[in-house]
């Protein structure tokens, strides 16, 4: 059934935008500010390259940007040690697949990031996400923030009455998606942005629901070079 929807979704965009393809761009107009379909991905690194990662990734993520928008990149703080975690947005599964190959032709990618970034990876994972609601790509420049602070989410089902805990705390929700490929796959995937940890605290003091119990969340930090900070 989700392959079949997510066919239905890549016919659309088709109809929709034409068949131009162009990696460095969306395909519609700027006005919709969600994609059909998002890849989550997480990677553990040794712990010992960590720093080094990080460093290797602030200095080329632009090589990998200019085939395809990342819409957030994140470090874990609680709930994961040496990982991070990042969100794309793909038009269908077959624009993902166009994106992947030519990455996989861009040498200078491969040579300055790729080959030395590859021994410093311990694991690596990724889920495919249908959003379920509006995906918000970007907060105010006057946005009175510091140092924000995400969460990531994974429930069995969708519960109300969690939500409404972490919105009394500041908490805003950035996106919400179902889970269709991958070890998340039927679990409904929530991002959290809290304007600093200490409100945060407060929201994980608080009791939020039967349903709560039954999920598992990161902790998060934004990248200097995120462009959800």
């Amino acid at each position: 059934f989700f392959i079949f929807m997510l066919r239905r979704f890549a016919s659309t965009s088709s109809r929709l935008c034409g068949n131009t393809f162009n990696v460095a761009q969306r395909w519609c107009s700027n006005t919709v500010q969600k994609y059909p379909l998002y890849e989550l991905r997480w990677y553990s690194i040794v712990p010992e390259h960590f720093p080094a990662f990080m460093k290797l990734t602030n200095e080329k993520i632009h090589m990998r940007t200019q085939h395809s928008p990342v819409l957030g990149y994140w470090t874990a703080e609680l709930g994961a040690l040496n990982q991070v975690v990042h969100i794309w947005g793909y038009e269908s599964l077959v624009q993902r697949q166009q994106i992947r190959n030519a990455l996989g032709a861009d040498n200078k990618w491969n040579d300055e990031y790729m080959a030395v970034m590859r021994p410093m990876l311990q694991a690596q994972e990724n889920a495919v996400m249908i959003p379920s609601g509006t995906i918000k790509e970007s907060f105010p420049e006057s946005d009175e923030v510091d140092l924000p602070a995400y969460e990531l989410e994974v429930l069995a089902e969708s519960d109300s009455q969690s939500a409404k805990v972490r919105e009394n705390f500041g908490g805003e929700i950035v996106g919400s998606w179902l889970g269709v490929i991958g070890t998340l796959n039927g679990s409904t995937i929530r991002l959290w942005r809290y304007p600093s940890l200490e409100t945060l605290d407060g929201s994980l003091r608080t009791e939020k629901g039967p349903l709560d119990t039954q999920q598992f969340n990161k902790i998060m930090l934004p990248t200097s070079f995120s462009p959800l900070y």
